[in-house]
């Protein structure tokens, strides 16, 4: 695994889930929070975004 590629997916990880969190909780609902995540759901989104990165290859 190329720890670029890997730094790169943890980012975006972590930048998609941070922008989904505050989406959520600005529509004016501020009850629901942001949606809960299974570790499961993590890893498959996580090897999502590493293998377009991986194939992009820049």
């Amino acid at each position: 695994m190329n720890s670029k590629f890997a730094e790169l997916a943890v980012e975006a990880l972590n930048a998609m889930y941070d922008h989904n969190s505050k989406v959520r909780t600005s529509v004016g609902r501020t009850d629901i929070g942001p949606e809960t995540l299974t570790a499961e759901q993590v890893a498959n989104d996580l090897r999502i975004i590493y293998t377009e990165l991986v194939k992009a290859d820049f």
